[in-house]
């Protein structure tokens, strides 16, 4: 955890607008961030200027009324420093405590949006045997946070239907390229602009690996590495979800026991794709040409994806370049 903070104190000192805490249980690749909720309220307490969002809390694991009480303390006292992104998780075993609730998480994401939505606006909500809740406002209103749409890594169906809601999306390019991306963002803008919601979003926030070079030095192959690795790990958890009963992440439905077999090669393939087609990786000069096909494609922004290197000094050198060239786009 230490070094979450130390990264977020880092990036708002080196001028970056905001940092995502995920959820994650019980070990695994990216390292734990069981809480994010409460992870975000440690930096925000420890910074004074960076937004921090969760990034994202996996909304089927919670109750919701507790969650809208805990955003709502938040909100009253940081504002729109906090934000809010929301997933239904893919991981399997972050569902141990109620697995019976991993199927059924799509659903669940949704209809706990709504009551969340419902709830931090002011509204009640009707409990059986109960009658109406609503939580105790302790902010004023507009304040924030600022509300975000996971969970649309393959589904134009799931950002356009975050849209109608005014949602904004977090979303990445696993199995995808830009073309693709970019059909994605306009199938969400074509969904906003048809409803009656305001964005109280973001709009589209792109999520890329990143890992920046020292100088002109070639940082690629080391990245493969690196990528292929934690790669490895993360199919080793999509097996398991996929052998019982689940399915891969991104939509995939390749058959288990040949993931099995290749997965050494999978996961380099999938590491040579990140470093040379999508992946924010080498010098300044490359990272910003990517950024800008991002920019084209209709990105909103772009959430740089640090976790996957356990290598905490280079880390911190990705978050440094990164800095400057947020500094150079934000005065050009």
């Amino acid at each position: 955890m230490a070094s979450l903070l130390e990264y977020t104190a880092l990036a708002e000192a080196c001028g970056l607008d905001f940092v995502c805490f995920p959820e994650r249980h019980f070990g695994g690749p990216g390292g734990v961030s069981p809480d994010p909720i409460l992870l975000a309220a440690i930096a925000l307490a420890e910074t004074r200027s960076i937004e921090v969002r969760t990034g994202s809390l996996l909304l089927p694991l919670h109750e919701v009324m507790y969650v809208a009480e805990q955003i709502e303390i938040l909100r009253a006292r940081f504002g729109a420093r906090f934000g809010v992104v929301l997933g239904s998780g893919w991981n399997r075993r972050d569902f141990a405590p109620n697995p019976q609730a991993y199927n059924s998480r799509r659903e669940g994401f949704w209809a706990g949006t709504d009551r969340l939505r419902a709830l931090i606006d002011g509204n009640e909500v009707l409990v059986p045997e109960i009658g109406g809740i609503r939580i105790e406002p302790l902010s004023e209103a507009g304040t924030g946070p600022s509300w975000c749409a996971v969970a649309c890594s393959v589904s134009s169906d799931t950002a356009a239907r975050a849209a109608s809601l005014g949602m904004g999306i977090h979303t990445h390019m696993e199995r995808i390229g830009v073309d693709a991306l970019q059909q994605r963002i306009a199938t969400y803008y074509s969904a906003f602009q048809s409803s009656d919601s305001r964005l109280c979003g973001r709009g589209v926030t792109v999520m890329l690996h990143a890992m920046a070079a020292e100088g002109a030095a070639d940082i690629r192959p080391e990245a493969v590495d690196v990528l292929a690795s934690y790669l490895g790990e993360t199919l080793e958890l999509e097996l398991i979800s996929a052998n019982s009963g689940g399915q891969f992440s991104a939509g995939a439905k390749p058959a288990p026991v040949l993931v099995q077999q290749r997965k050494a090669q999978l996961a380099r393939y999938g590491a040579q794709r990140i470093v040379s087609e999508t992946g924010l990786i080498g010098t300044d000069a490359e990272i910003r040409s990517r950024i800008d096909r991002m920019a084209v494609a209709g990105a909103t922004e772009i959430a740089a994806l640090v976790d996957f290197d356990p290598h905490i000094q280079r880390v911190k050198n990705t978050i440094i370049h990164l800095g400057l060239i947020s500094g150079e786009l934000k005065s050009s």
